[in-house]
């Protein structure tokens, strides 16, 4: 028998991966266990609304305590830079 209770795995009806729980082989045991991916969503934003957004930022960041990092509008995005420690480039969108 692959496992006590189950001749196969509930979930895929196979037993060539071994058995790890609850009647599931080991490849559908960890795919259950896996989170969902984020869904990447782009939204178009006329270049000034966001030139604004980018101008507004460093207030914003100042006023929610978030400190060290330069915010920069660029060629139509959004950079922002940690200016302390590791240096990062995080571009939106």
């Amino acid at each position: 028998m692959w496992s006590r209770l189950h001749e196969q795995c509930v979930e895929c009806g196979s037993t060539e991966h071994p058995h790890k729980g609850k009647g599931l082989c080991t490849a559908c045991y960890y795919k259950g266990l896996r989170r969902p991916r984020a869904v990447e969503t782009v939204v178009e934003v006329p270049s000034d609304e966001l030139e604004r957004f980018a101008a507004a930022l460093p207030t914003l960041l100042k006023e929610m305590g978030v400190y060290g990092w330069a915010v920069t509008y660029q060629a139509g995005q959004v950079i922002f830079k940690q200016l302390q420690g590791n240096k990062k480039k995080i571009t939106w969108p």
